[in-house]
């Protein structure tokens, strides 16, 4: 499982509060994971994507697995993407959201639960500045800094106050202030204008399930002056405005939360030994951080080299990417990782078993490959 965890969020090189999406305009390169699929936004608008394709989440029209990335059909004026688990979407320049892949939970957002195996229309969803997918469902923020939700909501992960899931979107009464949104396997966690986090759904700190669900988004203790956050399947961390250091939360059976230990944790911790951060990635269970250097670290699962050390040893604090610098951007998936070094120029590293890497092999890899762009 993974999310993507999609929800990839990055900073410019000077860490800030800004509600802009992490990419705002076209002419901007972005790439992002989810499950066992990655996608690239070019600069042209267009987006190519590649790996697993049973549900459709490459988006050639297709449910053939593609080891090369393959241009996804129906999409043009593309200015920001996010993955999770099977399915992705892409926010047009003039606001609008489409999204493909697995739907069997209303997570493309049609009104179907037909899965879609090329990017097809949001509803009448409009005047959308940012979007953020999890696990089985997919949110959005308006331009007045409200938030619609759609797909799965079985553990209240919208925070509307339900457990009732819905294929179209649905307003969340219970956010708005909303600088950023972050998306897990089960979660959804908001920035606010103030700088406070808040968080619905299945709650992060113990085991999967044991913890109760907030059905409306409860505050997070002890997190101030953040800049942005990420969520992985279970976990969440967050980049403070000052400082570039991490503080992370949720589980931790592998080191993901970076503290040097393998204690779930229900408030957030520092990341050790970690600090300039301008950017953080998180996946299933492991972790990455771009520095102001361009270079990468990560921690937590390793057991397909996702953290790109060489090794396939998980890490409780940061290690660094090898023969990897001038990173632009990074991006976590289920177990594979990309950094983004040129609008043209992308590498990646970790699990590989439906080509996801892109570098035209089923083979992982513990060190930076390029993709076959």
């Amino acid at each position: 499982a993974c999310r993507s965890p999609r929800v990839v969020e990055r900073v410019d090189d000077v860490p800030d509060a800004s509600p802009e999406p992490p990419t705002t305009r076209l002419g901007d390169a972005y790439v992002a994971l989810g499950r066992e699929h990655s996608c690239i936004l070019q600069a042209n608008g267009s987006v190519r994507c590649w790996g697993a394709n049973g549900s459709g989440q490459v988006g050639d029209g297709t449910t053939t697995e593609r080891r090369t990335p393959a241009l996804v059909r129906g999409l043009s004026g593309i200015r920001q993407i996010d993955l999770a688990g099977n399915h992705a979407c892409g926010l047009t320049s003039s606001g609008a959201v489409r999204c493909w892949g697995s739907n069997a939970r209303g997570e493309t957002g049609d009104g179907t639960n037909e899965d879609r195996t090329a990017a097809i229309a949001v509803g009448t969803l409009s005047g959308v500045v940012a979007i953020a997918l999890g696990g089985f469902h997919s949110c959005a923020v308006l331009a007045d800094a409200t938030v619609r939700c759609w797909g799965d909501n079985q553990v209240g992960q919208f925070g509307d106050g339900t457990k009732q899931g819905r294929s179209e979107p649905t307003l969340v009464p219970t956010l708005a202030h909303v600088k950023q949104l972050a998306l897990g396997q089960s979660e959804t966690c908001a920035l606010l204008d103030d700088g406070s986090v808040r968080c619905a759904g299945a709650g992060l700190g113990t085991k999967p399930g044991e913890t109760k669900p907030h059905l409306t988004p409860a505050q997070v203790a002890g997190l101030t002056g953040v800049a942005r956050i990420a969520l992985g399947d279970f976990h969440a961390c967050a980049l403070a405005t000052e400082g570039g250091t991490v503080r992370c939360w949720g589980m931790n059976d592998h080191g993901q939360l970076g503290d040097g230990t393998t204690q779930a944790r229900a408030t957030p911790a520092p990341v050790r030994d970690l600090s300039g951060v301008v950017e953080i990635a998180l996946g299933g269970s492991e972790s990455c951080a771009r520095l102001g250097d361009g270079t990468v670290r990560c921690w937590g699962a390793n057991d397909h080299g996702q953290l790109g050390d060489g090794t396939s040893q998980d890490r409780k604090t940061p290690t660094r990417v090898v023969h990897l610098a001038g990173a632009k951007q990074v991006a976590v998936g289920g177990a594979h990782a990309c950094a983004l070094l040129d609008a043209d120029q992308l590498v990646c590293w970790g699990a590989d078993r439906s080509g996801q890497l892109g570098d035209g092999e089923t083979t992982d890899r513990s060190t930076p490959a390029p993709v076959k762009l």
